[in-house]
């Protein structure tokens, strides 16, 4: 039901879980035993299997990956991985840690880091015309030249921008606007510009049919005189 995957995304590990779908009763013991009563309360005001399933596999996703980094971390019930702010959105991390998660369908994809980070996953492998000036600029589209609806590079590109928007806490995809993806890099590396993030790299690709982006930040230290 559960398989976990440990990528490698430039020097980024983050953690990949696919949930397959099961009977209601078996992800209610799931539930049961991963998320907290503040998150389980949360789990279940949605009502929906789909995004019960999918809210779930993202958190068990991230605790998976704060483990990593924190061995001594507790039974995973006992840690509540809460939105900042209302019932979704970016998620307040423990002791310090920023975390960032992202799920879609069976798939979800989590990273932890003492600096700003975030993630993104997405299944969707086509994009109609229209969609393209919402997260392509002119130049961008110029730059990439023709782009059909099932061009493997539109998937990524909108993961590593959706990450970025993580990466500065934003609770909303209209600003996705604001980056702009400059050229590939090499390996994964994926050269992106955003003006609220100065020190900003970001890393991106394919894993079992999906994209995947992580992309961080690290504050400057300003020379003193």
């Amino acid at each position: 039901m559960i398989t976990v995957t440990h990528l490698r995304l430039g020097p980024h590990c983050p953690t990949a879980l696919t949930l397959q779908d099961g009977p209601n009763d078996r992800l209610r013991s799931l539930a049961a035993k991963v998320l907290s009563p503040p998150e389980h309360d949360l789990w279940h005001s949605f009502g929906q299997h789909k995004k019960q399933r999918e809210w779930l596999a993202g958190r068990l996703a991230a605790k998976i990956a704060l483990r990593r980094q924190m061995p001594r971390l507790g039974p995973l019930r006992t840690l509540s991985l809460l939105p900042r702010e209302g019932r979704s959105g970016p998620v307040a991390g423990p002791q310090g840690w920023q975390v960032s998660l992202a799920h879609s369908g069976a798939y979800a994809l989590a990273a932890c880091a003492r600096h700003p980070l975030g993630v993104d996953i997405e299944t969707r492998t086509t994009f109609r015309p229209e969609i393209l000036p919402y997260f392509l600029s002119t130049t961008e589209r110029d730059l990439l030249g023709p782009l059909p609806p099932d061009d493997p590079r539109l998937p990524v590109l909108w993961a590593v921008k959706e990450a970025v928007l993580k990466t500065r806490l934003a609770r909303s995809l209209a600003e996705i606007s604001d980056i702009f993806w400059t050229g590939w890099g090499h390996g994964c590396r994926i050269a992106v510009k955003d003006a609220r993030l100065p020190c900003l790299t970001a890393f991106g690709g394919i894993w079992r049919g999906t994209a995947v982006a992580v992309a961080s930040a690290h504050i400057r230290t300003e020379a003193r005189a």
